[in-house]
């Protein structure tokens, strides 16, 4: 009996202790959404949104991605600098195919998720659940830059992610060079005596974009002035007379709108308006999702090009592209 006892007991000990050994080899990190998770092993990865794979790539944790989401492939970016072959599509972060991830067996789903209420656009809270109790912990990524204090969310996802995948160091060294390339555009833009006034057009002409948006604090932060400032929604639909009232210097367009500069240079209803009597009509570049902590700073350079006509913001843009990419992503 006194034998059994000892075994039993030396038995216990071995179990706790293997129990602790599996404890202290998981990952504890908490996401953008604010919830703390556990990560045991980082050999398989699904990435479901464009911006979490592009830092994958720049942390050179390329190999370890299984699965994407469907908008991945057709970045503009991505799209030349990421192999997917072999890389399955798992389908959209809003609308994931769980099955088709959980075929996968990832150690770790990364996607936009801000607690699965905030946007449209995020992986839906039921859906984060659903992978979570089959075992899958899922990382959220939560980027909101609404007004030009948020800017350092693009920051705090390299950071996050470097800590995550143990590549803290290079994590540092990107974050560095955006920083640095922050403060000098900054710098630059502060030698600007007066700010320009402009409207960022939506899918239609007079649907321009309010003080809740990236395009307002891109404005904000190049040295421009928002007609649309004082509008509360992200978009909101205008008299044509609004925009003429407040007569914009620079007029800038949707990338994905299905109208041109030449369309609104010619439309009537905006004649005196100075951003169309000097010719200063811009359909912006297709950079990809400017959620992308690169590609916020280069959208950056480009506004303040076309503010201020400041050369250096193309050799800036052509060397960032080149020091991230490997490639030329400059706007035409």
């Amino acid at each position: 009996m006194k034998k059994v006892l000892i075994l039993s007991v030396l038995a216990f000990v071995f179990l706790s202790y293997c129990v602790q050994q599996v404890q202290e080899k998981k990952t504890k990190i908490t996401d953008m959404a604010g919830r703390e998770i556990s990560i045991e092993k980082l050999e398989r990865i699904v990435a479901l949104n464009s911006e979490s794979l592009e830092m994958l790539y720049l942390l050179g944790e390329s190999g370890k991605v299984v699965g994407v989401g469907s908008w991945s492939k057709q970045d503009p970016i991505l799209s030349k600098v990421f192999n997917f072959s072999g890389v399955f599509d798992v389908g959209t972060a809003s609308r994931p195919n769980v099955e088709a991830i959980i075929s996968l067996n990832p150690d770790l789903v990364i996607t936009y998720y801000c607690g699965g209420t905030q946007y449209g656009y995020e992986t839906p809270k039921e859906i984060v659940e659903k992978l979570e109790s089959a075992g899958i912990p899922v990382f959220g990524i939560c980027i909101a830059v609404v007004k030009p204090a948020d800017w350092g969310q693009y920051y705090e996802m390299i950071e996050k992610l470097g800590k995550l995948l143990k590549k803290e160091e290079r994590a540092k060294k990107i974050e560095m060079k955006l920083r640095s390339i922050f403060d000098e555009f900054q710098k630059n833009v502060s030698r600007v005596e007066r700010k320009v006034r402009v409207v960022y057009s939506w899918n239609e002409m007079n649907r321009i974009a309010g003080n809740s948006t990236i395009m307002n604090v891109l404005i904000e932060i190049a040295r421009g002035e928002n007609i649309g400032k004082d509008v509360p929604e992200p978009y909101a639909t205008v008299n044509p007379e609004f925009i003429v009232e407040r007569n914009p210097e620079i007029w800038i367009i949707w990338k994905a709108a299905k109208y041109n500069s030449s369309d609104v240079l010619k439309d009537q209803r905006f004649k005196d308006v100075n951003a169309i009597k000097n010719g200063k009509v811009f359909k912006e570049p297709d950079l990809g999702s400017n959620w992308h902590p690169v590609r916020a700073h280069l959208y950056l350079l480009w506004h303040g090009k076309i503010y201020y006509g400041i050369p250096d913001f193309d050799l800036k843009a052509k060397e960032i592209c080149k020091y991230f990419y490997g490639i030329e992503c400059l706007w035409s």
